[in-house]
């Protein structure tokens, strides 16, 4: 069972160097709210949706609604967001990413955690519920997602969804997290939580927020969040079963997602600690990739979110520590480094999403709000 760290840490950045770090991340950051991978590049929703969390935990509501505002708008018809867009919201990639669409309820629910705004979380709803429409038509009856779906135009000028025949393990995690995330703020919009039962009326001539109708989704949700955890398991247990997962062990995060998943397995511990010594390296943090010695910030303050979700706190606490080798003197992140010269790759690259994953990782060692989000317990 995983579970939040009992015992009590201090944050490791100080609020100033808090604060400097998402100072980098707005600086980043567009008029309409769009925050790219890096400098003046490319923005998709899944890292964009990780930066404006960020901004959550320092504090930057304003900043960080205009992303999730941003996120909502730029929506297809079909629910869906295509893979990549230019700071001007141009398309880079017109093909969508399922994980990509499916996180804007984790980050919805995690704005919430923090503000206690029903009202926003109500206006983030339907976005959610259209995304998610959009994701979980495309779950076969094992249960597994194509983890990306391409358009092509047919004879009369409409797009035809063709979904991708494989899938990704850490990206199906991840959506399995985003179906609990939905699920959990269908409680709190229905009053099933306990907490908030007069978020919503009884009936409402708007669909999206007729209790009814959420209570329906929250089924949906949890359906199709136990039909992918059985595959994600089965997966784990059986892998060297034919299966439609792509075999990306070489990856750190192959090994972590599904702690941060809160995938409820005992596989999902072993896969975790038996991958420590291969991906690990004391002072340097978590290798991208284990056969080669690039270190990169987000692996590490990602893993360090895993190993403080199932109580390894020291561990945690060091890998956390490791990235201030990427800290640069504006609060900013390089994205990595390489052992042992200590070089960055890509050379001189900052990125929004490593300096969100620390501030993330940061709030969770630290015991903070961020950590329900990755424990598999109730957002109360």
């Amino acid at each position: 069972m995983l579970y939040l760290p009992s015992e009590e840490t201090a944050p490791l950045l100080n609020e100033y160097e808090i604060q400097k770090t998402a100072d980098s991340i707005v600086f980043m950051q567009t008029e309409d709210g769009a925050i790219p991978k890096t400098p003046h590049g490319l923005v998709d929703v899944w890292n964009h949706l990780e930066a404006a969390m960020a901004l959550t935990v320092a504090g930057r509501q304003e900043d960080s609604k205009r992303a999730l505002l941003w996120v909502a708008k730029l929506q297809n018809a079909d629910g869906s967001w295509h893979c990549s867009y230019t700071c001007d919201n141009n398309i880079a990639d017109y093909s969508a990413d399922t994980n990509q669409c499916a996180y804007l309820a984790s980050a919805s629910l995690h704005n919430f955690l923090f503000t206690k705004d029903i009202n926003f979380l109500l206006s983030m709803w339907p976005s959610v519920v259209n995304a998610l429409n959009f994701v979980l038509s495309h779950q076969n009856d094992r249960g597994w997602l194509p983890w990306s779906v391409d358009y092509i135009k047919s004879q009369d000028g409409a797009d035809i969804p063709v979904p991708n025949k494989t899938s990704l393990f850490a990206a199906s995690c991840s959506i399995y997290h985003s179906l609990q995330s939905a699920s959990k703020i269908a409680d709190l919009l229905s009053g099933n939580d306990g907490v908030n039962d007069k978020a919503l009326p009884v009936a409402n001539s708007q669909t999206y927020y007729d209790k009814v109708y959420v209570d329906k989704l929250k089924s949906k949700y949890s359906l199709a969040a136990q039909k992918l955890c059985d595959s994600l398991v089965g997966y784990m247990t059986y892998k060297s079963r034919k299966t439609a997962y792509i075999d990306k062990s070489l990856y750190a995060m192959d090994h972590y997602y599904n702690i941060l998943a809160s995938l409820p397995s005992e596989e999902s511990l072993i896969r975790l600690s038996s991958a420590r010594e291969q991906f690990i390296l004391d002072g340097w943090g978590v290798r991208c990739l284990s056969d080669k010695n690039w270190f990169t910030c987000a692996e590490t303050a990602e893993w360090a979110i895993a190993e403080a979700s199932v109580g390894n706190i020291r561990l945690a606490t060091k890998l956390l520590n490791a990235t201030f080798r990427h800290r640069l003197k504006d609060g900013s992140y390089l994205t990595g480094s390489v052992y042992p010269n200590g070089n960055s790759f890509p050379r001189r690259e900052t990125s929004s999403y490593s300096a969100a994953a620390v501030i993330l990782a940061d709030d969770v060692v630290s015991g903070g709000l961020t950590g329900a989000l990755f424990s598999g317990y109730s957002v109360r």
